[in-house]
């Protein structure tokens, strides 16, 4: 996914003040221990992002003054996620919207005459996506559009492509399962009341399509088309959290083919964060006389490049998109 060039790009904002609410996010998000990286990356991108999409601001400021689990909390919760997709607002510490980014999303399409569900469409991006989570978004899905699951036929399908992995459930009338394979078969969802497959069932085929990407080139579903990770030791948050500050304060991972914005890049997380952020079990993250080109936060700062721009492309299509008639201003 390649960085795109934005209208801001020459603004002269120094870094400090363009950045400070993503430097203020950074420490709060270490300070109070978040340690999943589907919640950092979001979440530190979501304030990175204020400065310029203004009215990002308007929604943290919206969080921060309801009450966390009052009626008003819970509608700008589902605004967020209709803006958003998969963004999901997971809680608010000091003024700063903790968010989660779900490696999957899903649909309702409806029939436009009547409103009622024809098919679910699920979209995976990432590995860790979990058969039994997608299920449980699915099960909640049907629940809001009143759809059953207590049949025996249905239809499905799927599509596999480099990062996005496809799968329709859809309704499928006992007549018409044998002619469904010389073609696409029309069914009318109002007159028979056909039900979708139950929630088991989809944890079940996702699993398997999914699957994982096994040892010596060996792989199960479609796991190696995905991005992320399906096992392995995850990022340590240490290094993480001031390595996604690096790759916004860098010009945008700029940093990463520019070796001359690394000292500057030091500098600025020097005297902007706290001390204890940047000490690593005792270790200081950058060398005392400036910075060293082997330390390993450099390194991270280019592996973590494509999800920080994955979960920034995201998050300005719905800035752009949704977001100007779903959130109220």
């Amino acid at each position: 996914m390649p960085r795109i060039c934005e209208p801001w790009d020459a603004d002269p904002t120094p870094p400090e003040e363009r950045y400070s609410e993503l430097l203020r996010a950074a420490e709060t998000v270490w300070r109070v221990g978040i340690t999943d990286e589907n919640r950092i990356i979001p979440t530190l991108v979501f304030a990175a992002r204020s400065f310029e999409l203004q009215n990002l601001g308007t929604i943290r400021e919206q969080l921060a003054r309801v009450e966390v689990g009052s009626e008003r909390w819970t509608e700008l919760k589902g605004m967020f996620r209709r803006a958003f997709d998969t963004f999901e607002i997971v809680g608010v510490q000091d003024g700063v919207p903790i968010v989660y980014s779900r490696p999957f999303k899903l649909r309702a399409h409806a029939y436009p005459e009547t409103g009622i569900v024809e098919k679910i469409v699920i979209e995976v991006y990432r590995r860790s996506a979990k058969g039994e989570e997608i299920a449980e978004w699915y099960d909640a899905l049907l629940s809001e559009h009143g759809v059953s699951y207590e049949g025996r036929e249905g239809g499905f399908a799927w599509h596999a492509s480099i990062g996005c992995l496809q799968m329709v459930f859809h309704r499928l009338a006992p007549a018409t399962l044998n002619p469904v394979l010389e073609g696409r078969s029309e069914v009318n969802a109002e007159k028979h009341d056909l039900p979708l497959p139950h929630p088991h069932i989809v944890a079940g085929v996702c699993e398997a399509l999914i699957g994982s990407v096994g040892t010596r080139g060996k792989s199960g579903g479609f796991a190696h088309l995905l991005g992320g990770r399906d096992r392995g030791r995850p990022f340590d948050p240490d290094y993480l959290i001031p390595a996604v500050v690096a790759w916004y304060v860098g010009d945008r991972g700029s940093l990463i083919e520019r070796h001359d914005l690394k000292p500057k890049v030091a500098r600025i997380l020097r005297d902007n964060l706290d001390g204890s952020l940047l000490r690593s079990r005792g270790k200081h993250m950058f060398h005392g006389k400036g910075w060293d080109s082997a330390e390993y936060i450099w390194e991270l700062v280019e592996r973590i490049s494509q999800p920080i721009l994955r979960v920034d492309h995201e998050l300005r299509e719905g800035y752009f998109g949704p977001l100007g008639y779903i959130f109220p201003q």
